[in-house]
């Protein structure tokens, strides 16, 4: 008995509160998204926030897969990679030639040297620092994993 009530209020909420996948303002003028949710006074969970986090990454790493060999690169890139692309948006990272030719290439010195030089070190410091020394531990890595592309 409970659940079919449970399923009732959710529908009369969906109903009346509407679905958007983006923030908006509400009557109340607070920033809100999903169904009606109220950012400004609830905020989201760590639960929830981890759950959008792995969907994000699932997402970095499908539209990275379609437009390079992921995999056969060494797992230190393929860490930078992904990063990137789930902060910058693969659109954004496709912008980072040099350094996508250098990882081509294997030439990890340049790859770092190419993401430092970039506007995004200079707006994320600490993380492209750290992503730098990520590809230039890939100098490490005799796999022959270079292929990408």
């Amino acid at each position: 008995m409970k659940n079919k009530l449970v399923k009732k209020i959710l529908d009369h909420i969906k109903e009346y509160e509407g679905y958007s996948n983006v923030l908006y303002k509400c009557t109340s003028n607070k920033w809100t998204i999903g169904y009606g949710r109220n950012l400004q006074d609830v905020g989201i969970s760590k639960d929830e926030a981890e759950y959008m986090l792995n969907n994000d990454v699932d997402i970095a790493i499908q539209e990275l897969e379609d437009n390079f060999d992921l995999w056969n690169l060494p797992e230190a890139a393929q860490i930078v990679l992904v990063d990137m692309c789930y902060n910058l948006g693969l659109t954004k990272l496709l912008e980072f030639k040099l350094m996508l030719k250098a990882i081509q290439d294997d030439d990890w010195q340049e790859a770092a040297h190419q993401l430092m030089s970039s506007k995004y070190a200079s707006q994320v410091k600490r993380r492209a620092r750290f992503n730098a020394a990520l590809l230039l531990s890939c100098e490490q890595d005799d796999s022959g994993h270079g292929c990408f592309l």
